[in-house]
């Protein structure tokens, strides 16, 4: 009985998720293009400065608003680049 509930709470959750990384604009319309970098005359609806635990959460809400707002996060540092994927 357990495993039968275990697996109506998610197996829905994990095809959803699926779902939405196979969406050609599931995860790029939250996290833009791939490298982060847009171009010199981008245009944003809003930006959002700090993105710690609100200031993503924002952005993310804002992002999937139905009127399509453009939003930019913005935060200190340089830019991040991974060099050595899986390694620590």
């Amino acid at each position: 009985m357990l495993s039968i509930l275990y697996a109506l709470h998610f197996l829905p959750n994990a095809l959803a998720t699926i779902a939405v990384g196979l969406s050609p604009s599931g995860v790029t319309k939250l996290f833009g293009n791939s490298f982060g970098l847009s171009g010199r005359n981008a245009t944003y609806d809003y930006i959002v400065v700090g993105g710690g635990a609100a200031g993503n959460a924002i952005a993310a809400r804002l992002a999937l608003d139905p009127a399509n707002y453009c939003v930019a996060v913005v935060e200190a540092g340089s830019f991040y680049e991974i060099l050595n994927p899986g390694f620590m």
